[in-house]
């Protein structure tokens, strides 16, 4: 991939902690097919405004440029038939996602650990609990022990 694409990305979408990429996990990770089209339209916007040599302001409109998306959308959908087998589009995509993550300086995406509580730990506090203190020189105490996975 050339890095012209992953700086864009990184400028567009993951410029800091805070930006859409990080704040919307379930919506760039990976990264998406019609986001990396869209960049590559507006590369080829930008392609555009220096061909003739001089720079020539050109507007990044849907009606200037729906095919020109449409035709990068579906090339990537041929280009990800053409390596499935390989996975070299989905690959591409989870590292860009993974490097604008951390261009963003955010924390990696760590799946959160949730306690683990026995049903045996369970039928044990409720036990210990009925049962009543066995002193009288403190408050009622039922033991917990909880696992993180």
């Amino acid at each position: 991939m050339a890095p012209l694409i992953q700086e864009i990305v990184n400028m567009m979408w993951f410029a800091n902690k805070h930006d859409d990429g990080v704040a919307f996990p379930e919506h760039f990770k990976p990264f998406p097919h019609p986001a990396l089209a869209l960049v590559l339209t507006a590369i080829e916007c930008c392609i555009d405004e220096w061909a003739t040599g001089t720079r020539m302001d050109i507007a990044f409109t849907i009606q200037e440029y729906r095919n020109v998306f449409e035709s990068h959308l579906n090339c990537l959908r041929e280009f990800e038939d053409a390596t499935k087998e390989f996975g070299v589009l989905p690959g591409i995509c989870k590292k860009m996602y993974k490097v604008s993550r951390v261009h963003s300086g955010a924390a990696p995406l760590i799946a959160p650990s949730q306690p683990a509580v026995s049903a045996q730990v369970i039928a044990d506090a409720i036990k210990e609990y009925q049962e009543g203190p066995t002193t009288d020189d403190g408050p009622h105490v039922v033991t917990l022990v909880t696992t993180y996975e």
